[in-house]
């Protein structure tokens, strides 16, 4: 137990004042005037007398209210974490952070780096206690303070290299949470590490204890040549060739040279180029190498380099999506207009990434049978009166296919939207400017659509004029996307099932507005049907510790509406993971997998056929560069704090999760509810003295 501000207690001195005043009564001193005394009989008053307390109950109850009050704001508080070994038996703490991060993985660093963290267990003393902490990107408790030694070593053989990036200011705030909350004489933290110079650069502030003794041991000893892919991506294609290029890069970030570096490109689980390469120390090199991708389903390919000193970075992996363009089925009514659709067609025709193949549907043909082939299906100002067509559109949406929706003149009431359709919005009457043409205001400028290349978050239409457009009331479940400056929504989205609908409230004519004639009108139109087609999210490659949307991987599959069928509908997923584990996902709405292993990974839809869904996993390639700073450069990015300031870091609650104000708040409550009692039972005093006084006189 202890006080935060014991100074305050100089405050129960005022207890003896009620005590003296009720205690101490003397002959007044100075006299009253009085007409005459010559009738009245003198009476000596020789005796002074002190006075009795009459309710020594109340006399006490102040008191005890008082002292209440003055130990609850010298604020009190217990440690529920004291040993039975009182704190001052306890001569020092010390914290070892053991950094097994990816760097890490040498075998001659692992090995040092565990001898040193034993050496400093098996030196621990008499009254000493050590805790053992293991860091990457982020902190973990091994051991708790501790001065069994057996126990403490036992943990660190348990341990091995991780897979994620290093991270100074995890470690030591964990260590400076730990060491707060300690009560020991002195304090210490041994930090065991190979020194990663990349590592500190990406770091936030590091904080440690004000007299936290620190010792730094750098295993950051000569590593030998390492040479390792930092980064492959898809070159852009030129022309209508139908090969693409892997653009690769190379670099030796090890400390000698290489003179036969052996790198191969495996594609589809077989090797189609080998190279052999010279590396000196520092050297980066880029390289391009052809292939063909699978127009119809993700390409795995591994890029193997070495061998080298650290042969845990030897291997890069990546995905790449699959040639199938977007197919966007343009429907058009029975009597077309002679400019029906075109503004999207012409703009759909200059898309590459991705690419988008157009066909044209008369509204009569659209079956489900024959939506089974799209993506995306565009109605630009086509009547959708109920029957087969609306249903079959209405169960393509429903799968997870996509429909923009333009309304124009030619749509009369036919509109499948409100409650239960498929479209956004309740569709109202034509609305036409008075004197000026009206703006576009993006809104919902975290919507993934405003985020493609040449909107500007929207504000590339934003100088389109809008001369007439139709009344669109949003329903519960319809968000809007854009604005007419007037207020009236332009841009509407609803999500019906797996899939998504876009409505625009006025058509790309000229008579209606300059939207086509916009320079953010093509990649709107291109961004749009991307969202919509779910091929704006690809990623080749994730670094462990990122979550996989495992619903966006399938979009870009030819059967990836019925993996969004079923990741909407709560399906469970089944992943195999390089290690041979095989992880079950089951999640309503989809399915988000935690990467935690570098390599490649396989989704397969448990209880469902069709293909598989591979994706690539890697370490970041910062851990890959070995150069190591001096333990000086390590201290001076130190930040020491006093300890109550790291204790508060922790929160409000104690180290130990108690409440540090919880014993004060009690006696508050006590004080209060004393003077309560306190007040009734004088209340009832002085009724009864009152009624005894006028009985007397009576």
């Amino acid at each position: 137990m202890g006080l935060i501000n014991p100074w305050l207690l100089l405050g129960l001195t005022a207890l003896s004042v009620p005590v003296l005043i009720h205690l101490v009564q003397r002959e007044e001193e100075s006299g009253r005037k009085f007409p005459s005394l010559m009738f009245v009989r003198r009476i000596r008053f020789e005796i002074k007398r002190r006075r009795r307390i009459r309710n020594p109950i109340l006399l006490a109850l102040r008191c005890f209210a008082l002292a209440a009050v003055v130990i609850a704001f010298a604020s009190p508080y217990f440690n529920a974490k004291l040993s039975a070994t009182s704190a001052s038996a306890i001569e020092r703490d010390v914290v070892i952070l053991l950094d097994r991060s990816y760097s890490m993985s040498h075998p001659d660093r692992w090995k040092r780096a565990t001898a040193a963290a034993s050496e400093r267990l098996q030196a621990l003393g008499s009254g000493e206690r050590a805790a053992l902490v293991t860091f990457q990107d982020h902190a973990q408790v091994i051991s708790e303070l501790s001065g069994d030694k057996t126990l403490l070593l036992a943990a660190l053989n348990r341990i091995q290299p991780g897979e994620g990036r290093t991270g100074y200011a995890a470690a030591f705030g964990a260590a400076s949470r730990m060491l707060a909350s300690s009560d020991a004489k002195r304090h210490g933290v041994a930090l065991i590490s190979d020194l990663q110079r990349s590592a500190l650069d990406d770091s936030s502030a590091i904080p440690l204890g004000e007299k936290v003794a620190l010792d730094i041991v750098a295993v950051d000893a000569p590593v030998g040549a390492n040479v390792t892919v930092t980064d492959a991506r898809l070159a852009p294609q030129q022309g209508g060739s139908v090969a693409d290029t892997l653009q690769v890069r190379i670099e030796n970030t090890g400390d000698a040279p290489i003179a036969a570096a052996r790198l191969e490109l495996v594609v589809d689980g077989r090797v189609a180029e080998t190279r052999t390469l010279e590396f000196d120390p520092g050297e980066a090199r880029t390289l391009m190498l052809p292939l063909v991708l699978a127009a119809d389903r993700p390409t795995p390919i591994t890029l193997q380099v070495g061998p080298d000193a650290l042969p845990a970075d030897d291997r890069y992996h990546l995905v790449l999506a699959p040639r199938r363009p977007v197919a966007v089925a343009l429907i058009e009514p029975r009597h077309s207009r002679a400019h029906q659709g075109v503004y999207f067609e012409q703009a759909l025709r200059l898309a590459r990434q991705p690419a988008v193949l157009i066909r044209r549907v008369r509204l009569e043909q659209v079956a489900d049978a024959l939506l089974e082939d799209f993506d995306v299906v565009v109605l630009d100002d086509v009547a959708i009166t109920p029957g087969p067509q609306s249903d079959a559109i209405a169960a393509f949406v429903d799968r997870g296919g996509g429909v923009i929706a333009v309304a124009g003149p030619s749509i009369g009431p036919a509109w499948p939207g409100g409650n239960g359709g498929f479209l956004p919005g309740v569709l109202g009457a034509e609305s036409t400017a008075a004197d000026s043409a009206h703006r576009v205001v993006p809104s919902a400028g975290d919507h993934p659509l405003w985020t493609a290349a040449g909107l500007e978050r929207g504000m590339a239409l934003s100088a389109a004029k809008i001369v007439t457009n139709r009344n669109l009331v949003p329903a519960a479940q319809d968000r809007v996307l854009a604005r007419l400056d007037n207020g009236p929504p332009l841009l509407l989205e609803r999500v019906s099932g797996a899939g998504r609908a876009l409505a625009l409230a006025t058509t790309a004519d000229p008579r209606w507005s300059t939207l086509a004639l916009e320079p953010g009108f093509v990649p709107f139109v291109q961004a749009a049907v991307a969202y919509l087609a779910g091929r704006g999210g690809w990623r080749d490659a994730y670094l462990a510790g990122e979550v996989v949307d495992l619903a966006q991987v399938a979009s870009h599959l030819r059967a990836g509406s019925e993996w969004r069928t079923q990741l909407a509908g709560g399906g469970a997923v089944v992943v195999e993971t390089p290690s041979g584990v095989a992880q079950r996902i089951e999640r309503a709405g989809g399915a988000l997998f935690a990467t935690r292993i570098a390599g490649m990974h396989e989704a397969h839809r448990v209880g469902g056929r069709g293909a598989s869904l591979p994706f690539a996993v890697n370490v970041s390639r910062t851990e890959s560069v070995l150069a190591a700073l001096s333990a000086a450069e390590l201290e001076r990015r130190i930040v020491r704090r006093a300890r109550s300031e790291l204790r508060g870091n922790t929160g409000s609650a104690g180290a130990d999760g108690t409440d540090p104000f919880g014993p004060a708040r009690w006696l508050l409550l006590i004080a209060g509810l004393t003077l309560i009692v306190e007040s009734l039972i004088a209340n009832r005093i002085s009724i009864r003295r009152a009624s005894v006084a006028r009985g007397a006189v009576t």
